[in-house]
């Protein structure tokens, strides 16, 4: 009786395509369980289907993440190798002070054309000795900085020339600044001539000396900059200056960097016996020796 009376409903639901047309509006006489049932298949069909996909997709970060790793711990473990042959350490902070260590004691290279310009200034100066001017040019260097660190000018008792101005203008800037320009262990590896001139009555000879030292700058009794312990590697530029031709300079064509020993203003002329700023008596400048011109750290204005 229940079979005759569900083929008819069944024949009418094959015949009609009810399957195909699942989305349109069901007849007033099919039941809305049945629909219902035939829907809820397919949706966790479709959430099946998504959770597989994001499965695979993970599967495929982590495992190009896996590769990276591998290849990264691989190509570190040779570079680890390569550091240990070359410093016998991997560990990079430790190579880093090593090499601060080696450079704090490894000299500058300096420039060199002295054997080029020997020639030149004994032709123009048959009694110029260069081991014994290199000598005193190295420990007049060492006298400016060590009369910059105790402030006394005393130090370069006797020279003449551009490097006392400039001693005596650093103290005083430390002074105005509060600050002091501590050198310690200051040693002069190499010094030569990197350039010969003659020009406006003058003959110039250019230096350049390699310098290790300790150099620190203190404010008011504080640490500003360097290192109390650690040397420094630097170079210093300095100029030996004779003039040739007083006539030249007398009539200012140039400045040769005299100063008032009192003051510190500048003499031009080769005669002048007192300082026009303050009065002080001046002793008549020497133009038949040679004279220390500029000095400073190579690479910068002051040193």
């Amino acid at each position: 009786m229940c079979a005759r009376i569900l083929s008819p409903f069944a024949h009418d639901v094959a015949s009609s395509g009810f399957v195909q047309r699942a989305h349109s509006p069901p007849a007033a006489s099919t039941p809305v369980l049945y629909l219902a049932a035939s829907i809820v298949p397919k949706g966790r069909h479709t959430v099946a289907s998504f959770s597989i996909i994001t499965l695979i997709i993970i599967a495929i970060i982590v495992v190009i993440i896996a590769a990276g790793c591998i290849v990264i711990a691989y190509y570190w473990s040779r570079i680890s190798e390569l550091l240990k042959s070359i410093f016998g350490t991997s560990d990079i902070k430790a190579i880093n002070e090593e090499g601060k260590r080696k450079a704090a004691v490894r000299p500058k290279s300096v420039s060199s054309y002295t054997s080029m310009a020997l020639p030149a200034i004994q032709t123009d100066f048959p009694e110029f000795n260069w081991p014994e001017f290199r000598i005193k040019c190295e420990n007049t260097l060492k006298a400016a900085l060590m009369a910059v660190s105790e402030q006394d000018l005393g130090y370069l008792k006797g020279v003449e020339g551009d490097i006392v101005k400039w001693a005596r203008l650093t103290i005083n800037e430390d002074q105005l600044e509060d600050e002091r320009n501590f050198y310690r262990d200051i040693q002069v590896h190499r010094t030569e001539i990197v350039d010969y001139q003659k020009r406006d009555g003058l003959c110039i000879i250019k230096l350049q000396s390699s310098v290790g030292h300790i150099h620190w700058v203190e404010r008011a009794g504080a640490l500003v900059s360097g290192d109390k312990n650690l040397p420094e590697q630097v170079k210093y530029d300095m100029e030996l200056v004779y003039v040739q031709d007083p006539d030249k300079v007398r009539f200012g064509e140039i400045a040769i960097g005299v100063t008032c020993p009192n003051c510190g203003a500048a003499i031009s002329a080769l005669g002048q016996k007192t300082c026009t700023y303050c009065g002080s008596a001046i002793e008549p400048i020497n133009i038949r020796v040679w004279r220390f011109g500029a000095l400073k750290k190579y690479g910068s204005k002051l040193a």
